[in-house]
């Protein structure tokens, strides 16, 4: 993300605090932001209902948004992608599927099998 926002400062990080996998997550990559010099912003979300309040909390107060993917950020996708625009957030998921969905970017493993054939 750095690369793609050079004045990255902050970074707001998105995740269900209710899910242990996402917490993990959440707290990797702000050690790794850390290590870049980059404060991290944790919007702890458990329900649908803490979306917007989550996203007015830090309004102009983060230069981009990375989303830790569970269920419950794939069922809002679109909720997330319109509360990042409406607060012009480039933002980053983990994997590709979020990009085709409208996403600015993803980064992460390629996980889809890929078609190998064999010719003897």
């Amino acid at each position: 993300m750095r690369e793609v926002v050079p004045q990255l400062r902050r970074l707001a990080i998105i995740f269900n605090a209710g899910n242990a996998q996402p917490v993990l997550e959440m707290r990797e990559s702000e050690a790794a932001a850390r290590t870049l010099g980059i404060e991290v912003v944790p919007l702890e979300i458990r329900r649908v209902a803490d979306f917007s309040p989550a996203f007015q909390a830090f309004r102009g107060n983060a230069d981009a948004l990375y989303v830790a993917i569970d269920q419950l950020m794939v069922a809002n996708l679109m909720r997330i992608l319109t509360l990042a625009l409406g607060a012009r957030l480039p933002t980053i998921f983990s994997t590709r599927d979020f990009v085709r969905g409208g996403d600015f970017m993803s980064y992460g493993p390629e996980t889809a099998p890929r078609n190998w054939s064999v010719t003897a």
